[in-house]
């Protein structure tokens, strides 16, 4: 584990332009679980990016990644754009707008689903503006998806190409410490 962490060390530092701490030693029999270990912490992109030893491992997995970056970033485009007219307070947290603000290159961010925030009031009307907008509900039954709202879990819903879209009214439940003032009420 200590050395898988010192290869994203190492590998985030070079994506970035940062100077490195010590040279990278990397053994090339490891290299296949390196990759292994970077698919299951969803780390792959980094270092296929900054760790070019590993990149022909991670060619397929990368690329993977980043075409479906590249989809959800064009069902993310088309759901803000139908959304924003009708909800004012509508924030696009994470996936693609995370992965161009943080990452030198937007595919090295792995991520599996977006996430909404709008304002506590505005559930309704996000309900049914992404159920116009080809989105379902994932939740079999709507009491629970009231449930989730109420208690500022995340209220699933599957967009094209079965893409996860979370919406919720805070970025964590009220039992995690969160600034309030971050918290969308309206």
């Amino acid at each position: 584990m200590d050395a898988c962490l010192n290869i994203c060390r190492a590998a985030f530092r070079r994506a970035h332009g940062l100077p490195e701490d010590a040279p990278l030693s990397l053994d090339p029999a490891r290299a296949q679980a390196f990759c292994e270990w970077a698919r299951r912490h969803r780390v792959q992109g980094l270092l296929f990016a900054g760790i070019p030893e590993l990149a022909e491992s991670l060619q397929t997995v990368a690329f993977g990644q980043t075409r479906f970056a590249a989809q959800a970033t064009e069902v993310a485009g088309k759901l803000f754009t139908r959304l924003k007219t009708r909800l004012p307070n509508l924030t696009l947290v994470k996936g693609p707008a995370l992965a161009t603000h943080a990452w030198p290159e937007p595919g090295m961010r792995s991520f599996d689903d977006l996430d909404i925030l709008c304002g506590k009031c505005s559930f309704a009307v996000m309900r049914t503006r992404l159920q116009t907008a080809g989105c379902a509900l994932d939740v079999r039954d709507r009491r629970r998806a009231r449930n989730l709202w109420h208690f500022g879990w995340g209220v699933p819903f599957r967009a094209e190409n079965h893409l996860l879209v979370e919406v919720k009214s805070r970025f964590f439940p009220p039992h995690y410490p969160w600034p309030k003032h971050l918290t969308l009420t309206q």
